[in-house]
């Protein structure tokens, strides 16, 4: 798989992934109703990017091109802690096939290059077990202090654990991470 900076013409691929009502079950305001709302979508990565430097990447399959997602990160608060929030949305029809897992461990790789603006955290849904199961595969870890209520119900936050290297480390070495990151996927 390839991560990529979106792009306007991304729009209609996007719109795939967050306009299917199962892809945003956990986060059922994230769902987008047409193709001008993904156009916006897309303008505000591209402004994170400007101003931050990292955000969200699409997710390209290597042989199709297709997307099947998207990753990355917001920089926020949480509780008032600075923290980057890390997110992974992808079509229904590529959930369990370790995408997502690598995927999220491109982002937590790039995480490291922006360690002023915060801790890393997960907000999962305490019933969405595979945003969880994902999170602790990565190293993230419970943080009670920082969870939280949001607008779509409460919010577990998970923080990463860098004493957990093993698994970073044996991916760290099959990725190249740019505003391009190609991942050289076992699948």
């Amino acid at each position: 798989m390839v991560l990529e900076v979106p792009e306007c013409r991304d729009a209609a691929e996007v719109f795939a992934v967050v306009g299917d009502h199962r892809a945003v079950t956990y986060n059922p305001t994230d769902f987008v109703s047409g193709l001008q709302e993904a156009n916006k979508l897309i303008q505000m990565w591209l402004h994170r990017w400007v101003a931050h430097d990292y955000g969200y990447w699409c997710v390209r399959e290597t042989r199709t091109g297709r997307i099947m997602g998207y990753c990355g990160m917001n920089r926020m608060h949480i509780n008032g802690w600075p923290a980057r929030s890390l997110i992974a949305r992808f079509h229904p029809d590529v959930w369990g096939l370790e995408y997502v897992t690598e995927a999220v461990m491109a982002a937590l790789i790039c995480a490291g290059t922006h360690s002023g603006d915060g801790s890393v955290v997960a907000r999962t849904r305490p019933v969405n077990l595979a945003s969880r199961t994902v999170a602790l595969k990565l190293c993230l870890r419970r943080d009670p202090g920082r969870d939280e209520r949001g607008i779509d119900e409460y919010s577990v936050t998970v923080r990463r654990d860098d004493r957990c290297s093993r698994r970073r480390s044996a991916i760290e070495g099959e990725i190249k991470l740019s505003r391009r990151c190609s991942l050289f996927s076992r699948m």
